[in-house]
């Protein structure tokens, strides 16, 4: 397969790329899950009062509440498969990356199907929505950067390899005089 990206969205190599992508992800499913185990909780404690409160038909409020279970153990495991990909930025091994990539391809098709589950029986349209379609884009890119990192080090294991540039070494010109 090719390699689709040599460069990350903000101008830097496939590896920093990786570990930006991993932090990122790490970070903001940590804060993801503090958010819905919270929301879940406070769900609970006044069921009623938020089953009354959703802008959606009755037989559908508990299938919305139950979402945010799902939604929990989604986190827990993007959290791992990130720390993963942390993993495999350290090690450079490409093994570790795959199940990164694998795991936002099924959150992404999870993702779309609960959205348009959501758009189906939602009363109104939300910026949620809008929010919901940008994060799409980004992840589908970082899914492409994740891949063609693994491209990269399946066509070649040593191209992250840290030490010395050995490439052209500059030379001054011919008529800068030294000394």
């Amino acid at each position: 397969m090719a390699i689709l990206v040599r460069t990350c969205c903000c101008g830097c190599d496939l590896r920093t790329g990786i570990l930006l992508i991993g932090l990122f992800g790490f970070l903001s499913s940590g804060l993801e899950i503090y958010q819905n185990v919270k929301d879940y909780k406070a769900d609970r404690a006044k069921e009623a009062e938020a089953l009354k409160t959703l802008p959606i038909s009755d037989k559908y409020k508990e299938a919305v509440l139950k979402l945010s279970v799902v939604a929990i153990a989604f986190t827990v495991v993007t959290v791992l498969v990130n720390v993963s990909l942390l993993i495999s930025y350290g090690t450079l091994n490409r093994y570790l990356a795959y199940p990164w990539f694998f795991w936002q391809i099924f959150s992404l098709c999870y993702s779309f199907g609960v959205t348009i589950f959501l758009i189906a029986i939602w009363d109104g349209f939300t910026i949620f929505f809008a929010v919901e379609i940008l994060g799409w884009l980004l992840m589908v890119y970082f899914v492409v950067v994740v891949y063609s990192y693994i491209e990269t080090l399946r066509l070649d294991p040593s191209a992250f390899q840290m030490g010395g540039y050995v490439g052209t070494q500059m030379q001054p010109p011919p008529y800068v005089k030294f000394g």
